[in-house]
């Protein structure tokens, strides 16, 4: 049974057309490869000592096979080795570089994964609260709700660009926004305590 959205057609058009051109815009950086590589870039920064995740532990999930963290290591390895750095490197830390390289390559897995989505997860709770506030609309509703929610329009214009999200689903994702850094925290392989207490 359709909803009753309590909009007349002309202004819904108009504000799926509005939120088409967002998504126009966004949406080479929401893709699942777009995840990947920003993860892949966190980790990057972290073996350059830019952030506070210590590289021993980026080492050690690209050892555990974990795809962006192997990326990290081959193209910081790869940057050492060009710039004749390799005497920077302790042994320890060389040794776990070149049994990296020395491995076959890790893709990225294919199908669900918390990481796929990750940029997805990350910019849709962030769109629709600003879009709710500029449009004075509630984010989201429930079944029981006549009035319209940005998650029903937006909703409608993912669709149209050819994305399947429901507003039950876009209302999920909103409301468990705070749980994806969990979520991504629980998706990564396994270390000896040792090294997650060196972070």
């Amino acid at each position: 049974m359709a909803r009753v959205t309590e909009v007349a057609p002309a202004d819904e058009a108009d504000i799926i057309e509005i939120m088409c051109e967002a998504i126009d815009l966004t949406r080479d950086h929401i893709t699942s490869e777009a995840s990947w590589q920003r993860l892949e870039q966190f980790f990057y920064e972290a073996l350059l000592g830019q952030r506070t995740l210590s590289a021993a532990v980026v080492l050690a999930w690209a050892d555990a096979g974990h795809p962006a963290a192997d990326r990290a290591v081959r193209r910081y390895g790869a940057e050492v080795l060009d710039q004749h750095r390799e005497g920077e490197l302790l042994a320890q830390v060389r040794g776990q570089l070149v049994k990296i390289l020395l491995r076959p390559f890790v893709p990225f897995p294919q199908g669900r994964h918390v990481v796929a989505n990750m940029m997805r997860d990350l910019w849709l709770p962030w769109f629709m609260k600003r879009a709710a506030e500029a449009l004075r609309l509630p984010v989201t509703r429930s079944r029981s709700t006549a009035a319209p929610s940005l998650a029903y329009f937006l909703s409608k214009a993912l669709r149209k660009r050819g994305i399947a999200l429901s507003e039950a689903r876009l209302n999920k994702l909103y409301w468990g926004r705070a749980k994806l850094a969990a979520e991504l925290e629980a998706s990564m392989p396994p270390v000896p305590v040792s090294i997650l207490s060196v972070a």
